[in-house]
């Protein structure tokens, strides 16, 4: 089991907020989630085939952000 203290673990939440922040007021991204801003068309579209039935806008905005973060550490982070 991981530990909170685990540099993984706080990467993520902290990745988490800033970008549930950025897609509540689309203000400038900072640094830290530019690369998956970069990618949100490309991350978007594979939630678009993946969950059909729910249109984007519809998903909830923290459900959202996490499926985001997801998918970009599993498509783009080596």
């Amino acid at each position: 089991m991981k530990s909170k203290l685990d540099p993984r673990h706080k990467k993520r939440i902290h990745l988490f907020q800033e970008l549930f922040a950025w897609e509540s007021v689309k203000s400038t991204p900072k640094p830290i989630i530019h690369d998956i801003i970069k990618n949100i068309n490309q991350i978007d579209s594979q939630i678009k085939i993946f969950a059909p039935k729910w249109p984007i806008d519809k998903i909830n905005r923290v459900d959202l952000s996490i499926l985001r973060l997801a998918i970009w550490e599993l498509k783009y982070i080596k």
